[in-house]
């Protein structure tokens, strides 16, 4: 007879948490313009051309957001993805000059870099801070001149737990509007 029950994870970084998002939600096509940095399932990129995605260096960057990029299970391994390490879990990114799909609004699950609140505002960081800080991801704490805040953009549907899968509502339609922390 069983007599507990183990939780287990929602989800994987990347995976798009709901029906509606993934059918009515906003996806965009972009490809990996880094020269060598694989983009990881979940993180934030920015455009770095008409189609092309990179991860965010800046304010301007974060601005002109591609989308949260969208785990796919038809990528090969390993030509097409690596492994890679965000926010202290093991997960897979996409290769220079790969194409993948990229949320610009909907929910989809992210991997926090902290432990926060429902009510904490959802931050993305656009500059590295020492070990476990993804650029790209989203962390429920500010940190000056290192994130920028999602206020309006987006909000925590799960409570963000550091290293934890997490779903994240967003909604880039304006990201003109991210500032920096």
């Amino acid at each position: 007879m069983q007599t507990a029950v183990a939780a287990s994870a929602i989800g994987r970084a990347g995976q798009v948490a709901d029906t509606y998002s993934a059918e009515s939600g906003d996806i965009v096509p972009g490809t990996n313009e880094e020269a060598s940095n694989s983009l990881p399932f979940g993180v934030l990129c920015t455009r770095s051309s008409a189609d092309g995605a990179k991860l965010p260096a800046s304010v301007a960057d974060l601005k002109a957001s591609l989308g949260i990029l969208v785990a796919a299970d038809e990528f090969d391994y390993p030509t097409q993805l690596a492994d890679v390490t965000v926010n202290t879990n093991v997960q897979s990114g996409v290769k220079p000059g790969v194409t993948a799909a990229f949320l610009r609004k909907g929910r989809i699950i992210v991997i926090p870099e902290a432990t926060g609140t429902l009510a904490s505002v959802p931050h993305v960081r656009y500059v590295a801070s020492g070990g476990n800080t993804q650029l790209g991801s989203f962390t429920p704490t500010a940190e000056a001149a290192k994130t920028a805040t999602l206020t309006g953009i987006a909000r925590w549907i799960t409570v963000p737990t550091v290293g934890t899968p997490t779903v994240l509502e967003i909604d880039l339609t304006g990201s003109e509007a991210i500032v920096t922390d």
